[in-house]
């Protein structure tokens, strides 16, 4: 069996300078990595209050899928794991897999008032997925930070999924957020529909038809 030489360089501080096709690093280390104390209460807090949102919720076959995804991702020891799995739970609940992943943004955008900082982490997510997918990896030193980014874009938009109490199946909670987040923008649309509805009421009329819109 030939092995061919292999040839590296290096930073002055000795690390590789880039990932060549035959290197790959060992992010599982020895120890397995275990949450702190403060996490486990933090996450049982979390967890009562979304089980019982899953027992109540119309849709709760895919409310529980939803959670299951989600202590998954956030307790993987592996980051960029742990960031795609977040990110595979975030398309998962914000649309059908047909729509594209700018309608989940402003989706997702939408659960807030004020949401353009919210928009603009998800726009820097979605990419950042997508230079993973075309082999680009994550830096070791910016993991932690893009899984924290993920699990604070994800878990308001999990939260309302489950908890909302409002809808009947998840198109309706999907088309809502579809709408308008500024109130001013949405009476401006109920205007306009409520005119189109008084044009198509007096076409009946013309038209001698005995039905009319309400």
């Amino acid at each position: 069996m030939l092995i061919g030489s292999q040839i590296t360089t290096h930073d002055v501080n000795g690390l590789l300078t880039h990932d060549g096709f035959w290197h790959e690093n060992w992010v599982g280390e020895p120890n397995k990595k275990m949450l702190s104390k403060e996490d486990l209460v933090s996450w049982e807090k979390l967890y009562e209050p979304l089980s019982k949102g899953v027992l109540q919720s119309p849709w709760s076959s895919f409310c529980r899928s939803a959670v299951v995804r989600y202590f998954k991702a956030f307790s993987n020891p592996n980051l960029e794991g742990s960031f795609l799995d977040g990110w595979r739970l975030f398309e998962n609940i914000s649309g059908s897999r047909r729509e594209n992943i700018e309608t989940k943004l402003t989706r997702a955008s939408h659960i807030f008032q004020d949401n353009v900082e919210y928009r603009i982490v998800g726009k820097h997510l979605a990419l950042r997925r997508n230079l993973i997918s075309h082999g680009h990896p994550i830096n070791t030193e910016d993991e932690e930070t893009l899984a924290f980014q993920m699990l604070q874009f994800v878990l308001p938009f999990l939260t309302r999924f489950i908890l909302n109490g409002f809808f009947a199946k998840p198109e309706e909670f999907w088309g809502v957020l579809d709408l308008p987040a500024m109130r001013l923008a949405r009476l401006v649309k109920i205007e306009e529909l409520q005119r189109e509805l008084k044009l198509y009421n007096k076409a009946a009329q013309f038209r001698e038809e005995a039905d009319t819109l309400s």
